[in-house]
């Protein structure tokens, strides 16, 4: 490590250190947090973040990029639906767009769903469903494909023995308690706990 990169991992640390006591009071500021708090925080998480990339540049895979990344994004998409509750439209899609390049320069396709799906949550609960739905759809597709669904939240398209050619090497696979009805299961359970 030279003294030039050690001088700017320092600089990179006091950014940090000064971002997350801004996350932690903008947290700390309730479901409403004034702008000046996402300011107080989006202006050193920016320079943290173009810091860290000039950084990674010079020492590949030095620095966790996505890691610092994903919360700026987030607070942007959050900041975007305030300054629109607040009537500034214009302002709000500039930072919308600041997130949308934030989340496609240094978001994996898994992390960006993420946000994506946070966003979405965030639509549903100010009533935006058709735009709810339509993101958590494309964020569930990238998890699907990733594999990061359950086989309960997300439907299988094939049917039991479609893979394996019969139903019974299926079952097989499964563990017994998984193929135990939940009454029976209960029983069990209860009746072990009960023995002497």
């Amino acid at each position: 490590m030279t003294a030039g990169s050690f001088e700017q991992l320092q600089a990179l640390s006091a950014l940090q250190a000064e971002a997350l006591t801004a996350l932690t009071a903008l947290s700390a500021a309730g479901d409403r947090p004034p702008n000046d708090a996402y300011e107080r925080f989006l202006a050193p998480a920016r320079k943290l973040l173009k810091g860290a990339a000039a950084y990674v540049a010079v020492v590949p895979g030095g620095l966790d990029l996505a890691g610092l990344a994903r919360p700026v994004a987030q607070q942007l998409g959050m900041y975007a639906d305030h300054r629109q509750a607040d009537g500034d439209r214009a302002g709000a899609d500039a930072l919308r767009q600041e997130a949308d390049t934030i989340t496609a320069c240094y978001l994996d396709e898994a992390s960006a769903a993420e946000v994506q799906r946070d966003r979405a949550m965030l639509a549903a609960t100010e009533g935006r469903f058709n735009e709810a739905l339509s993101g958590l759809e494309s964020a569930r597709s990238v998890f699907a494909a990733n594999g990061k669904c359950s086989s309960r939240s997300r439907p299988s398209s094939r049917s039991p023995t479609s893979m394996n050619g019969s139903a019974t090497t299926n079952a097989r696979s499964m563990s017994s308690r998984q193929r135990m009805p939940l009454s029976r299961r209960s029983w069990s359970r209860d009746r072990r706990a009960n023995r002497p």
